[in-house]
């Protein structure tokens, strides 16, 4: 009895429990609530605020819609990296993205009054009507949002962080889909390991090594590594540079450009809500070297590039208007096909649609690994994490190596797994599509989550010319980057010089060659090396094929620009094998060879030959491109298909209908054909005279006697032929006796 009382009593509880959280449940249901704008630092660590933001303050916000149709969308976007579809890296413009996909003008109307009727200053709108950025105050922005601003101090880097201290919600009827800059938890930011010394502190010249004093790479030095003896240089093509901040000397990069012996290629800024590119002289400054650094490893693998375009903003939340600047160029700047980033940025959904929008259009993007060796695996291994945004799904992953050559401007001798070189699994993206499958037993990889890196190039003993004129060696993925930015330049000039369309996302065909027959023609397969540190040692070595060091490796120049240029969707055709000279075709109750034509992707193919009503006699297995069937009788019909699968998996399917002739149509028809053939053989060249229109005259080789004897005898065969076919024609259309 006592417990059924404290039962009731619970309930009871329970009840006006709810009742009370019930009431401002109600009001919210009104307003749209936004989630997961709150760091999940602030959450799962149970951060303690230390005040709020003072209400003066004021912060930049750039609001996002979503896109429209997602999943025709994600639709597309795999079909764009099928070589199986039609939609085969078939490009949208960002005009042709906007209308398809991009918000409507009327929800982007709607949130501009929206903005404005709230006292918020609109600072930059957006072609794609994807993201709107504004300005306020903090008590404005307070107001708007239901939310109060507080200020924590940083779990792991020695600042404070602002952030709401519930979830925001607005009284607007068009979705939102995230605010940027209502926290500053994750700040973007250059490689933080990203290592330089002056050139004259460096030491011991290294043997084996680059053109610049000391050994250090430069200019054609990688290109002799990368892609020896090709006249490639980019020319046509736009590569994008993401600088957040730090701006370059453009007197540096022509200092470099000279030493190197390369042409002054132009560059182009791209600079948004003030920011100024105001470079930076204090060596102890990682954007003092990272932004020039960047530019000029991206020019000394293509030298040849139209322009190269630096996009620049000062705030934080500008980061993701750059994003989308980069997919819908309003500056008068080329839509770049290759864009690299050496700098951390943060996560959020309107970050991953400007990537996806990158992706559907065609344009590569790459980003550092990191240069702090292995990443963390929950509780196993201590250390960093992936820098937004190399380990999503849309990005290639760019690690780094140590490179000997055979000298300065000479070809590629070895290279070992760069112990910095960032590698592991990401703990936010599952594994994608183009990484499935993969044997993981030797490199320790995961099979659920993305695997980073995708791809290596050098990333130590490099010379760079910064800070107004000083020479420095330095290193890390953040150069290894731009170099495989400007490679891609390489791939994409020599696709268009064979009408193809640009590369796009590399990884989908990187994968494919990695796991093809034709990847140690493409590749250097790094197979020496590690990242490893911390608790585990054996996380991560370089291993042959596939390892979380090195990604697939580093290119071998020609041989890889040509198979990611020249890339064929997969496609099959299935036809009657015979058909030369007088053949006839299938003939009913005999046996037929039928062969598939397939070209594109990647060799070697297999092959899943079915039948219905055509029985296979021959032919027809895994390996063979060729079936003999036989042939079904007068008046009925059968088909064969086959399923055509290249090396990486990729399938495409044919098929055709298997119909017979009637065996006494196919010999007369036999016998006809062969009668023209004797009768063309004795074609004679004739002259006719202008002025006179007479009888044509063979006068230049005249028929004998036995010739045109031969002529009439086989015309008179051929009509007897045609009166057979007639009759035999005539039969068949006969109505059967009742």
């Amino acid at each position: 009895m006592k417990a059924r009382k404290t039962a009731q009593i619970g309930r009871m509880v329970t009840i006006a429990f709810l009742v009370v959280i019930s009431g401002p449940a109600t009001h919210a249901a009104d307003r749209q609530i936004l989630h997961g704008q709150i760091p999940v630092a602030v959450k799962g660590m149970r951060l303690q605020p230390i005040g709020s933001l003072i209400s003066t303050t004021n912060l930049d916000l750039v609001i996002g819609l979503p896109l429209r149709n997602k999943d025709t969308l994600t639709n597309l976007l795999q079909q764009l990296y099928d070589p199986a579809s039609v939609n085969f890296h078939q490009w949208l413009t960002p005009e042709q993205f906007t209308r398809m996909f991009g918000p409507t003008e009327d929800s982007y109307q709607t949130l501009l009054s929206f903005a404005r009727s709230n006292q918020l200053n609109v600072v930059m709108t957006h072609s794609n009507r994807a993201l709107l950025h504004v300005t306020a105050s903090v008590s404005i922005i307070e107001k708007m949002l239901g939310v109060t601003m507080r200020r924590y101090h940083h779990p792991t880097e020695n600042r404070e962080f602002y952030a709401p201290d519930i979830e925001p919600s607005l009284d607007l009827r068009v979705p939102i889909l995230y605010i940027s800059g209502l926290d500053n938890f994750a700040i973007p930011r250059p490689n933080p390991n990203l290592r330089a010394i002056p050139l004259d502190k460096k030491g011991n010249p290294r043997p084996n090594a680059g053109s610049a004093s000391g050994g250090a790479f430069r200019g054609n030095d990688f290109r002799a590594a990368y892609a020896p003896g090709t006249s490639l240089n980019g020319t046509g093509q736009t590569i994008g540079i993401l600088q957040l901040e730090g701006g370059y000397f453009s007197a540096d990069i022509q200092a470099y450009e000279t030493q190197a012996g390369l042409p002054d290629v132009p560059l182009q800024n791209v600079y948004l809500n003030g920011y100024a590119g105001q470079p930076k002289t204090d060596l102890s400054q990682l954007e003092t070297v990272e932004s020039p650094m960047d530019i000029e490893l991206a020019i000394a693998m293509a030298p040849g590039v139209s322009k190269v375009v630096i996009y620049g903003a000062n705030d934080d939340s500008s980061c993701v208007d750059l994003l989308n600047e980069m997919a819908n160029p309003t500056h008068g700047e080329p839509l770049p096909g290759q864009i690299s980033t050496s700098y951390g940025i943060f996560y959020n959904d309107s970050v991953y649609q400007a990537l996806e929008q990158m992706a559907a259009q065609g344009q590569s993007f790459f980003a550092y690994s990191g240069d702090q060796g292995a990443y963390a695996d929950n509780a196993n291994i201590p250390g960093p994490l992936p820098f937004p945004p190399g380990d999503y799904t849309y990005v290639t992953c760019v690690g780094g190596t140590e490179l000997s050559t055979l000298g300065p401007g000479r070809p590629w001798v070895s290279e070992t797994a760069w112990s910095g070189s960032g590698g592991g699994p990401s703990p936010w993206f599952s594994i994608p599509g183009w990484q499935q499958g993969l044997d993981m037993s030797l490199n320790l990889g995961t099979t659920k989550m993305r695997n980073c890196p995708d791809v290596a190039m050098v990333a130590d003993n490099i010379f760079v010319i910064c800070a107004n004129g000083t020479s420095m060696v330095s290193g890390g993925t953040s150069a290894s980057t731009p170099l495989w930015a400007g490679f891609t330049a390489l791939i994409n000039q020599e696709a268009a010089a064979f009408g193809k369309p640009s590369v796009g996302f590399i990884n989908p065909a990187v994968y494919a060659i990695g796991q093809g027959p034709k990847y140690t023609d493409c590749f250097h397969d790094i197979v020496a090396g590690s990242n490893a540190h911390g608790v585990d040692p054996t996380k991560y070595r370089a291993v042959p094929g596939y390892d979380l060091c090195t990604g697939w490796g580093t290119p071998k120049g020609i041989k890889l620009i040509e198979a990611l240029a020249l890339q064929t969707a997969l496609s099959a055709k299935l036809k009657y094998a015979g058909g030369q000279g007088c053949d006839p075709g299938p003939i009913a109750g005999e046996t037929a060879n039928y062969l598939v034509e397939a070209v594109g992707g990647a060799m070697p193919y297999t092959y899943d030959w079915s039948e219905l009503n055509t029985p296979i006699t021959s032919g027809g297995s895994e390996t063979s491109a060729k079936a003999s069937v036989k042939v079904p009788p007068v008046g009925a019909s059968g088909s064969l298909s086959v399923v055509v699968i290249d090396a990486s998996n990729k399938k495409v399917m044919t098929s055709i209908i298997v119909t017979g002739q009637d065996p006494e149509v196919a010999a007369l028809e036999y016998k006809f054909c062969e009668l023209g053939l004797a009768l063309n053989r004795f074609k004679r060249p004739f002259y006719i005279n202008p002025g006179d229109p007479g009888p044509i005259d063979f006068r230049l080789d005249p028929y004998s006697k036995s010739d045109l004897k031969m002529i009439w005898e086989t015309v008179r065969q051929m009509d007897a032929t045609i009166i057979s076919l007639q009759r035999v024609g005539a039969e068949s259309r006969r109505e059967p006796p009742r």
